[in-house]
């Protein structure tokens, strides 16, 4: 959760992580669940958190969503932010997450894993 609240800071120029964590609860127990939750994963700027954000969905009922970073006009694109989707599925799996296939609609934009423990992980790319 450090880690987390560093990368917050960063990137929101805020510690908003609190307030974020509370507004997830509260998501949660008004019944928004599972709640989907998205990230977009930049290489070397939030990708060491991948296993924290796969720990978090275990606690909780949410779908961790993470985002392949895409090029879009003006984002600032770079090839070397670009963290495949496959790779984070690998680095999931060889920590010990279990990845198992969940059946959705096939026009859904992202590729679902249960992972245990009511979490679910997803991948769109």
């Amino acid at each position: 959760a450090r880690a987390c609240a560093a990368i917050d800071r960063r990137m929101c120029r805020r510690d908003a992580l609190p307030k974020v964590l509370g507004a997830i609860d509260a998501a949660i127990e008004l019944g928004y669940t599972p709640l989907k939750i998205n990230t977009v994963v930049l290489g070397g700027v939030n990708d060491d958190e991948v296993t924290s954000f796969a720990a978090f969905a275990q606690t909780r009922p949410v779908d961790v969503r993470f985002i392949e970073y895409m090029p879009f006009g003006g984002n600032g694109w770079s090839e070397a932010k670009l963290v495949p989707a496959a790779e984070l599925r690998r680095r999931l799996l060889d920590s010990g997450y279990p990845l198992r296939p969940v059946v959705t609609h096939e026009n859904d934009t992202a590729r679902s894993f249960d992972i245990g423990k009511g979490g679910r992980l997803s991948f769109i790319s």
